[in-house]
């Protein structure tokens, strides 16, 4: 039986001052990262094992300081 691997790009809209705080974070999150970031728009890619994991990462996202909001792409 295969595993199935959750994939989802996430835009992230968040106050440039936010952008290290982003940064040290995704650093934290297992299958997360920055795929590209042009001002307070972020594109972070997120891979997870399950739903539960992947809606995880996004509530990380969204309760960091200075984040706008989380969406998928």
């Amino acid at each position: 039986m295969s595993r199935i691997l959750h994939i989802a790009s996430l835009l992230v809209h968040h106050q440039p001052a936010a952008a290290p705080a982003l940064d040290a974070l995704l650093d934290g999150l297992p299958g997360a990262e920055l795929a590209l970031r042009e001002g307070g728009r972020s594109v972070v890619l997120c891979e997870a094992a399950d739903e539960g994991a992947m809606l995880d990462c996004m509530d990380a996202l969204g309760a960091l300081d200075g984040v706008i909001g989380v969406s998928l792409v």
